[in-house]
């Protein structure tokens, strides 16, 4: 019998599950190792989330956007439905938020009772994290450590998890890595009723969520929101940042209504009559890091390198110019060919950790990484299977 571990509950541990699912004839045991911790970090000098440590990870806090496009691959529908509830179905390029934000947890009680119908013993949860990893190359098994000092000998080990962590648990040559994350900024406010714009403020629903347009360009992306209040004045009551509870708390405790508003907008596509749209974008930039010694981690900074310029010719008509910055949470991690591909040959695979940018292209990331998580393994199946 084959053991196959996966690390972290993360929403991109779904395109494991399903990937297994598929192939549970199979003869192999899930190892599915939670982190049992329960801590949330923020950056140095700002109220903004880093990281949080523990069930489910930084998805905690996961606003869910999710981009789509028309014809995806069945196995990109079937996945969403698991996650989302329903199959979507759009003309064209979309970003899609859901009313009810949903997360890994639900999903994985699927997975669990689905592998369970076979045997009660195919899927088992580990809550403890993982300290190292070590690789027996002559029996092809990996040797997984735990914290409270155990071990476990696994066949194939898949991580869903922050990739700056893997970098303690693998002993990586930060030499051979590059760490990317996304930043979102709002360049300003445009009046539209004054100009005509490129970019579309078309809105749909459903009764799952709204859909809005965006415009792709290599490794960023750009679209519009709309904005209330005077642009002249604060910018405090942008809800892009926030967490789903303050977004929450500015709807039923906010005494600002431009801050309701927004937030109303953010979290449900209510939209109240304004002549103001802000423009934002969302683009891919080298995020620096640093190693946290009490928590014996590694977490990002806040300190960024541009690689591509954004621009749209609507910026042209930008009126109240903002260009502030947010940190996008979304990190990646590029990993040399070389080494990528000796991990792949051991039976390795990650999830936020490729050999090129791939998806990673100013989209929101989250379920993408998911679904190319699966795609990947599935292009492995036999390395993964064989005996």
């Amino acid at each position: 019998m084959r053991t196959i571990a996966i690390i972290g509950d993360s929403i991109t541990s779904l395109g494991a599950l399903f990937f297994l699912l598929e192939n549970k004839h199979h003869n192999f045991q899930i190892l599915h190792i939670i982190d049992d911790r329960s801590i949330k970090i923020n950056y140095k000098g700002i109220n903004e989330l880093n990281r949080y440590l523990g069930h489910l990870g930084t998805s905690n806090y996961w606003h869910a956007v999710t981009p789509l496009e028309p014809n995806l691959k069945k196995s990109f529908y079937e996945l969403f439905k698991i996650l989302y509830g329903f199959y979507p179905k759009v003309e064209s390029s979309k970003l899609f938020t859901p009313y009810i934000r949903p997360n890994s947890a639900k999903s994985i009680k699927f997975f669990k009772k689905e592998f369970n119908k076979k045997t009660p013993e195919m899927y088992q949860i580990i809550k403890q994290r993982v300290k190292d990893i070590k690789i027996n190359g002559l029996q092809k098994k990996k040797q997984i450590y735990l914290n409270n000092g155990e071990n476990i000998l696994v066949d194939s080990v898949i991580f869903a998890i922050n990739p700056l962590d893997v970098i303690n648990i693998l002993n990586l040559d930060k030499k051979k890595i590059q760490l990317y994350d996304q930043i979102h900024i709002c360049h300003g406010v445009i009046n539209v009723k004054n100009n005509k714009l490129k970019l579309s403020s078309h809105l749909q629903k459903n009764i799952h969520g709204y859909f809005y347009d965006f415009y792709k360009h290599q490794n960023f992306i750009m679209y519009l929101k709309p904005f209330y209040g005077n642009p002249e004045n604060s910018f405090s009551h942008i809800n892009t940042g926030k967490t789903r509870l303050e977004i929450y708390k500015d709807i039923f405790l906010s005494l600002n209504f431009p801050s309701k508003f927004n937030a109303l907008y953010s979290k449900f596509g209510i939209k109240f009559k304004t002549k103001n749209y802000a423009l934002w974008s969302q683009q891919v930039v080298k995020r620096e890091y640093s190693f946290h010694k009490k928590m014996n981690l590694y977490s990002p900074n806040l300190e960024f390198q541009i690689i591509q310029k954004v621009y749209h010719e609507d910026m042209k008509l930008i009126e109240h110019e903002f260009n502030k910055i947010i940190p996008g949470n979304h990190l990646f991690l590029v990993m040399q060919k070389k080494l990528y591909q000796f991990f792949s040959s051991e039976n390795i695979y990650f999830s936020t950790i490729k050999p090129n940018l791939d998806c990673f292209d100013g989209r929101h990331t989250t379920f993408l990484l998911c679904h190319s998580l699966y795609e990947e393994l599935k292009s492995r199946e036999k390395n993964i299977f064989c005996t």
